[in-house]
């Protein structure tokens, strides 16, 4: 067992200077890039500048040896002169390839800028992780840099002046030198694994955050916007998060954009409902349905549920159908077009998610049992149509009833079918008129529907007034079975 242990101890210690080393190396070619990337950008703009310069000199020189004014004016040699200058610009660019030269300095700038902060991501995060994917990673960059250092481009010794006047903070600041601090001092050991990565500017916060860890303060970390505190047993951290097998920077980047994501997620949605509660849900037709669903003979129920949900659905099609629609969109709707039929309009709403999938399901279960009615001559042969075929499948929305405490006197000690049947209707033909009108607005915002019209209930007046109107219709078929008892 000792043997086992002095072989693990002995296996981690191989381990841990192998990351050592990566970390040093990749610390080591991204200051190599900072300071190639910054000479490079520096000589860019004198090189655009020359470019420039050969692209108007002829343009000026040509048009002075051909101004009329200037040849009555001026001796002859002097606008020989001028369109022989002319035409030796374009000349002297191209020996000099100074468009070439442009475009290659711009090419390799990007890359090393590119290299700088991709040697800095392995050093700070990929090390920590595996080692042998770390020492990969550092093989594939040092190939890239190798293809980066084969193009013969030699900057001037001026520009590596200007460039370490701008890395080393001299009189010019320049935005290329980013996080030449910590570049040029590498962080190791406890800092290198500590999930608040500084970042630019944050360099002396992160030396007194190690100073508190050690005192046995809470560490805190600049973030997107104010100050987060962060503890060091990584509390701040979801659940399914913290148990990811990734280091702790990984961790925070990942726990920073679930926060932010949920925030702008949650104010898009505060603002949808508040841009729905502007507008007036037509309800008059909905109102009367709940009075027919009420009283009507149960055999007609399905009939007429399937008939106004009908034409809900082609209202919304029309609605949402695009327009330059060949023939136009009424040929959807005709005889022999997509949506000429309900049984159409659910499969088709259903298919492009136009409606919540459950209702369309409880839709069609309705649909099955009006065709049953409409098919057969013998109404007797019905039986009770309310416990008929798919209508038992209907979601059982009575059986929440019993919580609310202003139904306690009305609740028998048993439903009955065809009761039950009525408060499904009513509460789904609400819900229908609700998601016609608004599903289609929470899609097009690319918000999740079902969180933008049922996750939070009380900031929707449609869903309250929906709602209330069914509650309303509940109440009365519940007393109407009452007297009836």
């Amino acid at each position: 067992m000792a043997e086992d242990f002095r072989d693990t101890h002995s296996t981690s210690s191989s381990v841990e200077a192998r990351r050592a080393e990566i970390v040093k190396e990749a610390l080591r070619q991204s200051e190599s890039c900072l300071w190639t990337s910054t000479t490079l950008f520096t000589w860019l703009r004198q090189v655009r500048f020359q470019r420039q310069i050969f692209v108007a000199a002829p343009v000026i020189f040509g048009a002075l040896a051909g101004f009329s004014v200037l040849k009555d004016a001026a001796p002859a040699w002097l606008i020989a002169l001028l369109a022989l200058v002319a035409s030796l610009f374009p000349a002297l660019a191209d020996a000099l390839k100074i468009a070439t030269s442009v475009d290659e300095t711009s090419r390799l700038a990007a890359e090393y800028k590119a290299l700088q902060d991709r040697f800095r991501r392995l050093a700070r995060i990929t090390s920590l992780g595996d080692v042998d994917k770390a020492e990969a990673d550092l093989a594939d960059l040092m190939d890239r840099m190798d293809v980066a250092r084969s193009t013969s481009i030699t900057p001037p010794q001026k520009y590596f002046d200007a460039a370490r006047e701008q890395i080393e903070g001299g009189p010019t600041t320049s935005p290329l030198t980013s996080q030449p601090e910590m570049l040029r001092q590498p962080v190791t050991g406890a800092e290198a694994s500590t999930p608040c990565a500084p970042g630019s500017g944050q360099t002396a916060r992160f030396r007194q955050n190690q100073v508190g860890r050690q005192a046995g303060q809470r560490p805190s970390c600049d973030r997107l916007s104010g100050e987060t505190d962060v503890t060091a047993d990584d509390d701040w951290l979801d659940v399914d998060i913290r148990a990811l097998s990734l280091s702790d920077g990984e961790k925070a980047g990942l726990q920073i954009y679930r926060n932010y994501t949920k925030k702008f997620e949650g104010h898009a949605l505060s603002e949808f409902r508040k841009d729905l509660n502007k507008d007036t849900l037509q309800v008059d037709d909905l109102t009367r349905l709940l009075g027919l669903i009420e009283k009507e003979d149960a055999r007609s129920l399905p009939v007429i549920v399937c008939a106004y949900a009908d034409d809900q659905l082609k209202a919304m099609f029309k609605k949402t159908l695009p327009d330059g629609i060949p023939g136009g969109k009424d040929t959807m709707f005709g005889a022999y077009g997509p949506l000429s039929d309900f049984a159409k309009r659910i499969r088709l709403a259903y298919a492009f998610d136009s409606l919540s999938r459950d209702l369309l399901t409880d839709l069609d279960r309705v649909r099955a049992v009006r065709n049953d009615i409409s098919h057969t001559w013998d109404i007797s042969a019905l039986g009770d149509v309310s416990s008929r075929g798919r209508l038992t499948e209907l979601p059982p929305i009575e059986k929440l009833l019993p919580q609310r405490p202003d139904l306690a006197g009305l609740l028998p000690q048993h439903l009955s079918a065809l009761v039950s049947f009525r408060i499904r209707l009513a509460w789904i033909v609400a819900r229908l008129v609700y998601e016609v009108w608004a599903y289609d607005r929470a899609k097009k915002r690319r918000l999740d529907p079902q969180m933008a019209l049922y996750g939070m209930p009380s900031e929707s007046k449609w869903l309250e007034e929906v709602a209330s109107l069914s509650m309303a219709a509940t109440t009365r078929i519940l007393k109407s079975e009452q007297v009836r008892a």
